[in-house]
């Protein structure tokens, strides 16, 4: 859905629904006690009318999806397991994306964070 190889960005108003109808979704999953686990730009699917829908929640063998996206919040680094938190994690990488951050500054920027952030995760 989001790829840093498009041309022309999304309009901010576009932007902004993208959000808001991921943000209803990972609330709607995590009102029915669904953990999303790897929420990122590949498990985002948009409309024709360019409204969001969430694919592959739930899933139980998550690790080798979580490591091809390189990216892990610092709870799942620290205990292994996934939480509404760590989705919350991922939604800001995503909006990170959509606004115009690539994969290559949000691996910096989580180089930065969580390098430090790992020793001192609340238990």
């Amino acid at each position: 859905m989001i790829d840093q190889d498009i041309q022309h960005p999304c309009l901010l108003d576009q932007e902004l629904t993208i959000a808001r109808d991921i943000a209803s979704g990972l609330k709607y999953l995590h009102d029915n006690g669904v953990v999303h686990k790897i929420l990122n730009p590949f498990t985002v699917l948009m409309t024709s009318n360019l409204r969001v829908k969430l694919s592959c929640f739930g899933l139980e063998d998550v690790d080798s999806t979580a490591k091809a996206s390189g990216v892990v919040a610092p709870e799942v680094i620290e205990s292994g397991s996934y939480s509404y938190a760590s989705d919350v994690f991922d939604f800001g990488l995503i909006l990170l994306e959509l606004i115009g951050y690539h994969a290559t500054h949000i691996d910096v920027l989580c180089e930065i964070l969580l390098m430090p952030s790992v020793a001192c995760v609340p238990k």
